[in-house]
This record gives structure tokens, C-alpha cells and sequence, in this order.
């Protein structure tokens, strides 16, 4: 078997397995970001104290938490994109002349040996923060977290432990995602761009 058959066989009922497993991980960390908000939200307000300073606590650690499933989702939603660009690129290849397949072999080699993202940041950040939802369910619980804060009342433990979360926030999203492997270099694909 030369490598077009294998690619055209072997390679692309692979991608199909890994899409559908990526499309599951994506709505895995959705459903987990959004079960977050939901249980952390009702019971720090039906909680009689509300708002306290164990409201403020639980505030910031839904917050950390929500940044993480918030990068899960940004790296299930590129793995996602990238496999099916690769798809859709073999599929083209299949049904057109043979002057394509070095191409396609170069973009199996970057995208999935090399591991060189199709989607810039940008285009990840957006899709995550706005058309999956995140954005709203920072905005929540961001605004739980300053009502909280208002009604305690601001001191030296309350911006202290306000400062380190945002530094948690920000090692997070920094080392999770924008320094990770799935960051580290991006060639643009219109393929890809076209489908997001």
C-alpha cells in the first residue's frame, strides 16, 4: 500500500475517530464549565450569610476553575479544527489530481506529527469566549465575586487573595494554552478558518 492509499484508507477513518472523540472532550469541558457556574452560583446564594466572606472564597475559586475548563475547551475546540481541516483536506485530495498529495502529506506532517496549530489565538480565544459561551459565565462570576466583595468590604485578606487569584488566572491561561504545545507555533489554514 503506497502512502495516497493509506492516507485515502487508513488515515482518514482515523480522523473521523478523532474528530468525534475531540467533538465529545469539547462538550465534556462545555457542560463542566457550565455545571460549575450553576452548582457554585446556587449554593453560594442560598446560602443564608450570602454574601460573605465564604461567598468571596467560593467566588474566586469558581473563577479558577472556570479559566480551566475554559482552556480545555479552547484545546479540544483547536483539536477539533484541526482534525477536520485535515479531513477535509484528504477528502479534496481524493477527488482532485494527483499535484495535491504533497501537500496534504506536508499539512499530516504539521498538523498532526508536528503538532502546529491551523488557528491563530485569536480565533480560538473568540470562538471560546463568544460563540461557546464562556465569555457570559466569566462575566457571571466575575460580577458574584465584586458583589461579594462589596458587601464584605475591602481589606488587606480580600485583595491579597483577589491579586492571587488573578495571578492563578493568569498562569493558567498563559501556561495552559497560549504557552503550551498547542500555541507554540501556528500556521495558518484556510480550511480551517473557513470552518470555525
Amino acid at each position: 500500500m503506497d502512502q495516497k492509499d493509506w492516507v485515502k484508507t487508513t488515515y482518514l477513518a482515523h480522523l473521523a475517530s478523532l474528530i468525534d472523540a475531540n467533538m465529545s472532550y469539547l462538550h465534556t469541558t462545555l457542560n463542566w464549565g457550565v455545571t460549575v457556574l450553576l452548582g457554585g452560583g446556587v449554593f453560594i446564594m442560598s446560602r443564608t450569610s450570602f454574601p460573605d466572606l465564604t461567598s468571596y472564597h467560593g467566588g474566586l475559586i469558581m473563577l479558577i476553575v472556570l479559566v480551566h475548563f475554559g482552556v480545555r475547551t479552547a484545546k479540544a475546540y483547536l483539536n477539533v479544527m484541526r482534525w477536520t481541516s485535515l479531513e477535509k483536506h484528504v477528502l479534496n485530495a481524493a477527488i482532485s489530481d494527483e499535484s495535491e498529495w504533497e501537500q496534504i502529506l506536508g499539512k499530516i506532517k504539521d498538523y498532526h506529527c508536528l503538532w502546529i496549530s491551523p488557528l491563530a489565538l485569536k480565533s480560538v480565544a473568540w470562538k471560546v469566549l463568544f460563540e461557546l459561551g464562556f465569555f457570559y459565565l466569566f462575566l457571571i462570576t466575575i460580577l458574584l465575586i465584586f458583589y461579594t466583595l462589596i458587601n464584605v468590604g475591602l481589606g488587606y485578606l480580600t485583595v491579597t487573595e483577589l491579586a492571587i487569584t488573578l495571578l492563578l488566572v493568569v498562569f493558567e491561561i498563559w501556561l495552559g494554552l497560549v504557552r503550551s504545545s498547542y500555541m507554540r507555533q501556528v500556521s495558518r489554514d484556510d480550511i480551517a478558518y473557513s470552518l470555525r
